[in-house]
């Protein structure tokens, strides 16, 4: 019994817990506004990064 919950109590502290951010506001917003502009670079690692900061965004600010 005692498991479940601190495991239920675990798994709210995590919920709880401001997100992490990764990148600035500034290399948020350059970023992006190159991709939208068409001269963002198209390789594998920095559409995956494009994407990290839009996901970021969703969550955080409701927004694309």
């Amino acid at each position: 019994m005692a498991d479940r919950s601190s495991s239920k109590t675990a798994e709210k502290n995590e919920d709880d817990a401001p997100p992490i951010i990764e990148y600035s506001a500034l290399n948020i917003y350059k970023d992006l506004l190159l991709e939208q502009q068409g001269k963002a670079p198209a390789d594998n690692e920095s559409v995956a990064k494009r994407e990290r900061m839009k996901k970021f965004l969703r969550e955080t600010m409701n927004t694309d």
